[in-house]
């Protein structure tokens, strides 16, 4: 950082100079006039010598009252420049913020794409390393489908910023065909659920039901976290395929098969109960069914 220059003894000298040799010039052209008539150089001896000398000053004065006009003019220019010098420094002084708030906003633009990429690539990796988690599997590639969403919402965004076609009102929340899947997800839970109660039928194709709700839940939540109401009824239906999913990790080792099957059919129904009643808080148009029937309570 630069010191600040400090003027010298010297160089305070000479500014007093300037400053009393200009006052003192001002005093000298100001009082002229008065000085030399007062002076006896001026001195005028015969009333014809007066009477000239008089006549002269006025026909001088009559000379300078003619520039009276043109005084006003260039006045008048001078306070125009000065009001179009304001104008045009308001201006620039508009534009300059206006290129701030553009640069700001692109680079906000590339930081959330940047963000959004890379978090589509670790939902990516971590789907790929979850090999005997189905769960943890269904649920990265919900959250890898969101924010490549995000990130195809946020190009089209970019796009109509680089064209000037800023959005004139608040934009509303794009939720994609997530709430439309969970309903339809439910109307299949409904056509599978009557085999669930024989514990003898194959758990294996409400449990891929189960796991399309997971995928979904996730790439939801990621949507929706603005919403925090969304959110809890979201959480709760995850809960719920979580238990149904891997029953195994709540209850007791000594439970029948009578049991552990009851436990899956409730909460896959609080599952998708769940699931479809925030989907309509978010999609009005998904139709809500009413609750199946509660199972058996587990032994």
């Amino acid at each position: 950082m630069a010191a600040k220059t400090v003027p010298g003894k010297h160089d305070r000298k000479i500014l007093w100079g300037i400053s009393i040799a200009g006052f003192v010039l001002w005093v000298v052209l100001a009082f002229m006039p008065k000085i030399a008539l007062n002076c006896f150089w001026f001195q005028l001896d015969k009333e014809e010598e007066v009477k000239r000398v008089e006549s002269v000053l006025s026909q001088l004065g009559t000379f300078g009252d003619m520039f009276g006009a043109l005084n006003c003019l260039f006045s008048g220019a001078a306070f125009v420049g000065v009001v179009y010098a304001v104008l045009l420094q308001r201006r620039e002084l508009h534009d300059s913020q206006q290129a701030t708030q553009r640069a700001e906003r692109a680079l906000g633009l590339q930081h959330r794409l940047s963000l959004y990429q890379n978090m589509a690539d670790h939902h990516r990796h971590q789907e790929e390393q979850a090999v005997r988690d189905p769960l943890l599997r269904a649920r990265s590639r919900g959250r890898e489908r969101a924010f490549a969403e995000l990130m195809s919402g946020l190009l089209r965004e970019s796009e109509a910023f680089i064209r000037g076609d800023e959005p004139t009102a608040e934009q509303a929340p794009v939720y994609y065909d997530h709430p439309a899947r969970i309903g339809h997800l439910a109307y299949l839970y409904r056509e599978e659920r009557g085999t669930l109660l024989d514990p003898q039928e194959p758990f294996g194709p409400v449990q891929e039901l189960l796991l399309d709700l997971a995928e979904e839940l996730a790439a939801l939540t990621e949507l929706v976290r603005d919403n925090p109401a969304a959110q809890a009824g979201l959480l709760e239906a995850g809960h719920a395929v979580n238990a149904a999913v891997q029953p195994q990790n709540l209850l007791e080792p000594e439970t029948t098969e009578e049991g552990v099957r009851a436990f899956q059919v409730e909460n896959a129904d609080l599952a998708f109960h769940s699931a479809i009643h925030a989907a309509a808080n978010l999609f009005p148009a998904v139709d809500v069914p009413p609750r199946a029937p509660e199972a058996p309570p587990a032994a």
